[in-house]
């Protein structure tokens, strides 16, 4: 029996003058994870929504909303259809027209992360104490200086703080780059502040109440019991941390966007910028907090050409495959289950 449609169309608005018209999609396989790729055009500052041609479908105009000057940048897509995202120093709410539905107050600068949880929006924000100079103090530096560090902060759905948790707390001020304290040397007094944690993404796990930070400039994820805020255990370079927690070393660089996926193991993109040889990858840990023990159970290696130094994600598609933001390369990849390029 053969069954007919009537045929349904949809139109967007005209594509804005700043639209990248060099996007090309290579298809190498039918294992390709039907569906939408909603990708951020940052260096451009707006977001789109492209379809497995790797035609636009949906995007917001930064122009078109007073708010979103100078970008807008999605980070969520919410089962209701919104999405979130961040501009300037804003997180929103807002739905497929670009309608706000929740701003976070002038109060909060958010940067790099702004996710929506349980009716509550996580978001990063930086915060900056005068503080004795580390050891090793470059002789143009002041005895005190500025540290940026990053507070976590939870507020609900009327925008006021109902969580927050400060690197200033609970990391110690002896744990600390020494890369980036001559960097700040370098470009001081240009430079008001040493860039201490630098963190880049914020998980919160609602299985077990637990959250997954990632502290790019000390090469480190942390997992906070969020009910006490004390740290579970942290992962990363030993070379910046008074506490080992594991009993072997699993090494990463200035990571990017750590989260947990559904088989409780933690997936991460190593940028691997301070490692020899500099080559980035996407790579899954499985831990046991009992024995104190961490391993890579799988990972995907950039080609040569594909390392970055900076930016970069992987998230794990329903099908097993593994979509991955190549940072400043300007490339997204789709990987299968067995590492082919799909």
């Amino acid at each position: 029996m053969l069954s007919c449609y009537d045929e349904k169309t949809f139109i967007i608005n005209p594509l804005p003058t700043y639209y990248p018209d060099n996007i090309e999609v290579i298809l190498t396989s039918d294992e390709y994870y039907p569906g939408i790729t909603i990708l951020d055009f940052d260096s451009i500052g707006f977001s789109a929504a492209i379809n497995k041609q790797g035609n636009p479908i949906w995007f917001i105009d930064k122009y078109l909303f007073s708010n979103f000057n100078p970008k807008i940048l999605v980070t969520q897509l919410l089962k209701s259809g919104n999405f979130i995202g961040l501009g300037g120093s804003s997180g929103y709410e807002f739905d497929i027209d670009g309608n706000i539905i929740f701003e976070t107050p002038s109060a909060y600068g958010v940067h790099h992360y702004f996710i929506k949880e349980n009716n509550t929006y996580f978001l990063i924000d930086a915060v900056t104490e005068l503080h004795p100079c580390p050891e090793g103090c470059p002789e143009n530096l002041p005895e005190n200086i500025n540290w940026q560090g990053d507070r976590f902060i939870q507020l609900n759905s009327d925008g006021e703080m109902i969580w927050e948790w400060n690197t200033f707390d609970y990391i110690n001020l002896s744990e600390y780059n020494p890369y980036y304290l001559q960097r700040f040397s370098n470009s001081y007094p240009e430079a008001t502040a040493m860039d201490w944690t630098h963190a880049n993404s914020i998980f919160y796990d609602s299985d077990t109440e637990n959250i997954f930070i990632s502290i790019r400039n000390l090469s480190r994820i942390i997992k906070i019991d969020y009910s006490s805020m004390n740290i579970i255990w942290e992962l990363g370079d030993i070379s910046f941390m008074d506490e080992i927690y594991f009993n072997n070393e699993i090494e990463f660089s200035t990571q990017h966007s750590v989260k947990k996926i559904d088989n409780d193991h933690i997936l991460l993109f190593d940028n691997h910028t301070f490692l020899v040889p500099q080559i980035s990858r996407c790579i899954e840990l499985e831990y046991n907090e009992i024995s104190d023990s961490v391993e890579i159970i799988w990972e995907y290696t950039m080609p040569d050409n594909l390392f970055t130094g900076s930016r970069g994600e992987c998230d794990r598609l329903d099908n097993g495959n593994t979509l991955i933001d190549v940072g400043r390369t300007g490339n997204i990849l789709e990987i299968n289950s067995n590492n082919e390029l799909v």
